[in-house]
This record gives C-alpha cells, structure tokens and sequence, in this order.
C-alpha cells in the first residue's frame, strides 16, 4: 500500500493546469491504521513540496471553514471515505456542493479564480523575491555527455534566467539541490 505514482502524476497534471485538488483516501476500513497515517503524512509532505496547504476534512465545520480558499487553489481538502461503509460519503458530497464553482453560467472563469499577474515585464529585472516564487515540474532528467544534467519541465511560476540559482527537488528523500542554470531553450 502507498501513494501511487499515477496519483502523483494526476496530482501534477492538476497543479500544471491550476486545477484545485481535493484528496480522497478511499476504503480506509481496508488499510491498518499506521499505514493509513503513514500515508496521510506522506500526502501532506508532498503537498507542501509543491506550496500547497493540506487540510484534514472531519466535518461539516471544516468544509465551511476552508470552502473559498479551495476553489482559489490555496488549500487542498484531504478526506477519508469508506464505500463499503459509508464512512464521510454524505461529508464528500457536502464538500463538492459547497465549494464555489470555478466557472459562471457562461463557462468563463469565476472572480474568485481571477488572480493579478504579478509576474515582472521583460524589461525589469528580477527581484530577489520574484526568483525565489519560480514554480517548475520536471517532466524529465537527462545526462548528456559533456552537457551535464539537462532539465525538462513546464514553468508553472516566476521566470528563470542564465546563470540564475534554484532550489531543484523534492528528491524521494524530501531534500532539495542547489543548481545554477547555465543554458535555456525553448
């Protein structure tokens, strides 16, 4: 038992596309309880690897409580559901009628998706700040002879320029790597 990789995969596809995620832990009454929070915890480090605050449904209360911030893509909802036995089913349903819909009548995005473009113009340099919010997913890693590790991925966030130095991970260990970019191509 675990976290499957297709899970992260989808989780990443989500997170790309600036899909709000909701976690469910499904047949709970199937998994011993210390694997069952071995996997929680799990879920909530790679949550917060990836900037996003995991947040534990047990009621009504918490769905009230964190229902604008989930469709503006500021928390992630965790629940636990049983179908065999029913367990938090009624609590699931709660929380998809509750949250506001991402998008109106008219399929366009609703204001509460709408975010400011804080993202510098070109013709301003970067900001210490503004390098430390780049956002990237690595889809593939190379080693090219006489190149180095090349890097393959989709900039979620920020911009990254030659000779900029980023923070590359979660590694499987949950660590991250210092690296400077020497080349860029798109």
């Amino acid at each position: 038992m675990g976290i499957p990789l297709m899970t992260i995969e989808h989780m990443l596809v989500c997170m790309m596309r600036e899909i709000p995620l909701i976690i469910v832990f499904t047949k709970i009454d199937m998994a011993p309880k210390e694997v069952f929070q071995d996997n929680l915890n799990k879920m909530h480090k790679k949550l917060k690897a990836v900037k996003k605050q995991p947040y534990n449904v047990t009621c009504l209360e918490d769905i009230i409580k964190i229902r604008t911030k989930v469709s503006s893509n500021i928390i992630v909802p965790i629940i636990a559901i049983s179908n065999k036995t029913g367990y938090n089913i009624d609590l699931l349903k709660q929380l998809f009628n509750l949250i506001p819909s991402r998008f109106n009548k008219n399929n366009q995005p609703s204001e509460v998706q709408m975010q400011p473009d804080v993202s510098p113009s070109a013709d301003q340099p970067l900001t210490k700040k503004e390098s430390e919010d780049v956002l990237m997913f690595c889809q593939n890693i190379y080693q090219v002879y006489g190149i180095g590790v090349v890097i393959l991925g989709y900039l979620n966030q920020g911009r990254i320029q030659v000779n900029d130095f980023l923070m590359v991970g979660p590694l499987p260990d949950y660590s991250f790597v210092k690296i400077k970019v020497k080349s860029i191509q798109m």
